[in-house]
Parts: structure tokens; sequence; C-alpha cells
């Protein structure tokens, strides 16, 4: 029997998981949130997900009415977020209810397949540097007073 040597790329962070192109929605982590999926790669990202490890990346679509998105037409970051659950309405839609878990940056797509394969990189949300904190707050009062404002607006 003869031996052939295989390469393994070993990088720190990175993971293959399937994905799913939203269109007019973005889950955040931490946040749980159903929504309905209809397209047959879609559909099938979830049922690979759900024979894994029920994670799934989750990414917005820059355009909404473009049904065969591909790594341009998706914006850099998403969420890696986990499926709670799965219930399948007909043959062509399925609900989804998933839990944002970590932001994640899209590296590559490939969407030759029956799913869109995303390998991306977890890339948590960096913290406020020791120096722009007294900025930082004063922003967020400036932008609370302006919410407030245009709430006064609209009953």
């Amino acid at each position: 029997m003869s031996e052939s040597k295989v390469k393994i790329k070993v990088t720190h962070n990175v993971v293959h998981l399937p994905a799913i192109a939203l269109r007019g929605l973005v889950v955040f982590p931490n946040h749980i949130i159903h929504f309905e999926v209809g397209r047959a790669k879609s559909i099938a990202a979830i049922e690979a997900a759900m024979r894994g490890n029920s994670s799934i990346f989750l990414v917005a679509q820059k355009q909404t009415d473009t049904e065969d998105p591909t790594a341009a037409d998706l914006y850099a970051y998403g969420v890696i977020a986990e499926i709670k659950q799965v219930l399948r309405v007909s043959e062509e839609l399925v609900k989804v209810l998933v839990e944002g878990k970590t932001r994640g940056k899209l590296l590559s797509l490939d969407s030759a397949g029956k799913f869109l394969m995303a390998e991306v990189r977890s890339a948590p949300v960096r913290g406020i540097p020791a120096g722009k904190q007294n900025q930082t707050e004063a922003l967020v009062r400036s932008l609370k007073d302006c919410f407030e404002e245009y709430l006064s607006y609209s009953p």
C-alpha cells in the first residue's frame, strides 16, 4: 500500500461553517431571533449545520434582490450563531431560531456546493481604549439626547 503525504493547514481562530446570506436582516451576538428561510442553498446550510455542531455563519447581503449571492454581495462581518430550533413549514420554507454567539469576519466563501461554505475568523468587538473613555461617554450622552429629541417629534 502506498502512502501519500497530506498537508494540513492549521490557522488559529479560523473555522469553516455553513453560511446563510440574510436579506433585510442582521443578527447580533447575544441575541436570539427567529426568521424564515426559503432559498434551497440556505435550507441545505441549515441541514448541514444541524448534522454538525449546530453552528452557522449568518451574514447580511448588500442588495436584497440578489438571488445567488457571492462573497462580493455580502458584508465583510457577520455573526457565528447556534441553531436552537428548526421548524419545517413547507417543502420550500423553514423557520429557524438562532442565538448569535460571536462576531465573525468572512475570509472566503465557497458557493459551488449545495450550500454556502464560509471560512470565518472570530472577530470580537474591541473595548474602548483607556484614553478615549471620556470622549466615548460624551458621544453616547449626545446621541441619547438627539434620540430623545427625535422621539419627541413622533408620538
